[in-house]
């Protein structure tokens, strides 16, 4: 009963959510990091797609799905480069780190609220 309760639930997909978070955090951190590092290029962080497609289709099996994706750490060869070769862009990435910062907030609470109603769940059982 209780496995099935986790089976159905978002909690792995909010895991997973807040790992390809937390990795493109850490990117953006590098990137701005190494804005003046001549030859530097930017790192990106892709794990949206996987993890729409895990979640596509039946509900069954969707942890396991969901546990397959990885997110995916890059450099970025497309983005213009400065004279110095470096293709870091400060302002781009102080709007990606606010963008993943706000991201990682809304799936923290999401994650607090699904393991409050667990939390209820249990306690209720337990009467």
């Amino acid at each position: 009963m209780i496995r099935s309760l986790f089976e159905q639930s978002p909690l792995p997909v909010l895991a997973k959510g807040m790992e390809g978070l937390s990795l493109r955090l850490t990117a953006i951190t590098d990137n701005l990091a190494n804005a003046s590092t001549p030859g530097y290029k930017r790192k990106e962080v892709r794990f949206e797609e996987a993890l729409a497609a895990a979640i596509a289709g039946q509900p069954r099996g969707l942890a396991e799905r969901v546990a397959g994706v990885k997110p995916v750490l890059s450099a970025d060869f497309r983005s213009r480069l400065r004279a110095d070769g470096n293709n870091v862009d400060f302002d781009q990435e102080m709007v990606a780190a606010a963008q993943a910062t706000g991201r990682s907030m809304a799936v923290s609470e999401l994650l607090a609220r699904n393991y409050g109603m667990l939390e209820t769940a249990i306690r209720e059982r337990m009467r």
